[in-house]
């Protein structure tokens, strides 16, 4: 039999997996013995029977528990919006009208709609639907209440089919993996309502890799076992001890992997051993032979009459006697001269070469001044969404390696560990690979710190940059980088190199809006500022951009997502690799649709380099105003002209490297508003903040110092 909405009233007797608990219904009050552990104040439904027990009398055995569904008009009415024919308005009007029996009424009485004004073509379409989905539309109904999204739900059953609302119920923080979506913040409020106990295990299990995972977003890729522990033991409130105890046990059954006290997710720990073995396994095989170094070198300063400088040449015999070799260096220092002497002295010796960069525009970028065909790294890669298995592969990889002899990758700071990983996975051995990049700059937004790890390492041939070649009508840019990475004060002038003393944000939009008016794309023009928050982050600046350079106007397409408001002709930028889509972290594209479709989901089309992509609903969050954007997000970009605010308010982020990168993204102009002693402390500081990788270590071989 069952009990409707019964109440945990007072826990009696516990034990692992069985609880003795009284019990109380609106007209009753009982003893109940159930097969798990429950919490006083627990709703549920009960299946069972009444039994007497010889020693403590009548109670009544549960066999079975069910959270009772709370379903609400506003529920009704998200579920009415995905069902073909109804749409938003629709919805809400059945919702109003008939509450929570709206479903029951149109399964049973559908003539009814009429009374709203709902065609009888449309009515019988809704009912067809509902009737034929019945199964997937209680699980709908079921779970909507717990605060899931219809396209998560719709995920959680395509993989879990009739199984999805048990598992959802029973561990919510094991679909939180399995579905993207959930995460664990979700998992947490779920767990709450269908009463899983504040110190259950997999609640810590799953804590401890959420804050795992929060760190990787921080560029770490393990974090020590008593940091992670201390930081898992507050967010959850659970004692040290228990905490540490599972983070044993994910050791042992190595969902993370604990290396000598430092933890790290277990495929970050796979990735990172892979490639400090993979490294050293290219610097140990033979090495193929470059013929006529020298006499090609003098061809090439004679075609281009230039004269190498002996740390050029140095860097171009290091990249082509090793099989993997580390060229860096600032702005000016020669970096491009350098590689289009190696695929001249390349292509003389028949050698099959390969440019990449990590992003679309440096790939673009490299292309422009190699005059040779350049990709991104996926697209070198074969990186492609498989629609079956949902999930990313890389048709380039060990079974299926590059037929290049030689790769050449540019911008590699912005290299993560992930990254890195399916690159050295799709070279052979004795596949040469020159690295090229400006170690200074931020380090990678994934986590890791390749470029840095590898030349600290010392395992890998490096030649370092330091000299400023460009000499004739040379831009400040390039002498004030050198400045700023010094640790001096950069020169300001009127011309290419300008401070302004910033009054209100107002200002650095007029002087963006001013820009274009001298003539200048959106591409050319870019605001970088170091954080997000702020009256001068990227949120708020972007809002007042777009309301100064594409304002409302009657006839034009636009949509509102949460905070954000999108609109045709909005410049936007993809936050984070969408491999089904095919758009990846730091691509930029212009906003061509805004709307909601007949299902009543909200839908923009973005033109990307020429590419139309659709994006719905839940991809919306993946996608920002990028009129602004943090200097971080600029990365492996370069404009015509730089707009930077640096005031105290962003004393936090006030870092050499942090600036440096911002400035070495401007072509033609810096343009700086704020205030001198901002940008003082900014060029003063070092970035001392550490982040928590191997990989130096490993190359190393020095298991002490890690």
């Amino acid at each position: 039999m069952e009990i409707a909405n019964a109440i945990i009233d007072r826990i009696i007797y516990e034990a692992d997996n069985f609880t003795v608990a009284s019990v109380k219904t609106n007209n009753n009050r009982f003893v109940a013995t159930l097969n798990q552990r429950c919490r006083k104040g627990q709703k549920m439904n009960l299946h069972g029977d009444w039994i007497v027990h010889k020693k403590y009398g009548r109670q009544f055995k549960v066999i079975q528990t069910e959270i009772p569904e709370n379903i609400t008009s506003s529920d009704i009415e998200i579920f009415l919006q995905n069902i073909k024919g109804i749409g938003p308005k629709r919805a809400k009007k059945i919702a109003d009208t008939f509450g929570r029996d709206a479903i029951e009424i149109i399964e049973k009485e559908p003539a009814r709609l009429k009374e709203i004004g709902i065609p009888e073509s449309t009515i019988e379409r809704i009912r067809k639907e509902i009737v034929e989905n019945k199964e997937f539309n209680k699980i709908k109904l079921s779970l909507l209440p717990l605060g899931l999204s219809l396209n998560t739900i719709k995920k959680a059953y395509d993989k879990y089919k009739e199984n999805t609302l048990n598992m959802i119920k029973q561990n919510p923080y094991r679909v939180a993996e399995d579905i993207s979506g959930i995460g664990f913040i979700k998992a947490d409020e779920i767990a709450k309502k269908v009463g899983i106990e504040h110190d259950n295990v997999y609640r810590i299990q799953s804590g401890l890799k959420y804050c795992l995972y929060q760190a990787s977003m921080q560029g770490h890729l393990y974090l020590p076992i008593t940091t992670l522990c201390n930081t898992a033991s507050k967010m959850l409130g659970i004692s040290y001890m228990k905490v540490f105890e599972q983070a044993q046990y994910l050791n042992h059954i190595k969902d993370v992997y604990d290396d000598n006290g430092n933890v790290y997710l277990a495929f970050n720990y796979d990735e990172e051993t892979f490639i400090a073995d993979k490294i050293l396994r290219m610097l140990n095989a033979n090495v193929k032979e470059v013929k006529n170094v020298d006499k090609l070198i003098q061809e090439v300063e004679l075609k281009n009459d230039i004269k190498y400088a002996d740390k050029q040449i140095e860097a171009i015999k290091k990249s082509l006697n090793s099989n993997i070799s580390v060229i860096t260096g600032g702005p000016g220092t020669g970096k491009t001269t350098i590689v289009n002497a190696l695929l001249y002295i390349l292509k003389a010796n028949k050698y099959d070469v390969a440019l990449a960069s990590p992003t679309g525009k440096a790939a673009k970028r490299l292309e422009e001044t190699t005059r040779k065909e350049a990709k991104t790294i996926h697209r070198l890669l074969e990186c492609k969404f498989d629609e079956k298995m949902k999930h990313v592969r890389f048709d380039r990889n060990e079974q299926n390696p590059l037929d290049a002899d030689t790769v050449i990758i540019d911008e590699t700071s912005m290299i993560d560990n992930d990254l890195m990983f399916h690159l050295l996975k799709a070279l052979k051995d004795n596949t040469k690979l020159i690295l090229v990049g400006d170690v200074d700059q931020l380090p990678s937004v994934g986590a890791g710190n390749i470029l840095k790890d590898i030349i600290e390492s010392g395992k890998v041939p490096v030649t370092k940059l330091d000299v400023i070649f460009r000499q004739k009508g040379m831009s400040s840019i390039i002498t004030n980088s050198k400045l700023i990475n010094e640790g001096k004060k950069p020169e300001f002038n009127n011309k290419d190199f300008i401070f302004y003393d910033l009054i209100s944000p107002q200002q650095i939009v007029q002087e963006f809006v001013k820009e274009l008016k001298s003539g200048k794309s959106l591409d050319d023009v870019q605001i970088l500022t170091p954080m997000k928050k702020t009256d001068i982050g990227t949120l708020e600046l972007n809002k007042l951009v777009q309301e100064a350079i594409n304002p409302a106007r009657l006839g034009k397409e636009e949509i509102k997502y949460g905070e954000k408001l999108f609109r045709v002709g909005d410049k936007v930028m993809q936050t984070s690799n969408n491999y089904e889509k095919e758009i990846f972290n730091g691509d930029t594209g212009y906003v061509k649709r805004a709307y909601t479709n007949d299902d009543g989901v909200r839908c923009i089309e973005v033109d990307f380099d020429g590419r139309n992509i659709k994006l719905i609903e839940g991809e919306l969050k993946d996608i920002m105003l990028a009129y602004a954007i943090t200097v971080h997000k600029s990365q492996g970009s370069e404009y015509d002209t730089v707009i930077m605010p640096i005031t105290t308010s962003h004393y936090i982020m006030l870092k050499r490297n942090l600036i440096y990168t911002g400035v070495t993204r401007a072509k033609k102009t810096v343009k700086i508003f704020g205030n001198k002693k901002a940008v003082n402390i900014a060029v003063r500081t070092i970035d001392s903040s550490k982040r928590y990788t191997g990989l130096k270590e490993r190359l190393n071989g020095n298991k002490e110092e890690f």
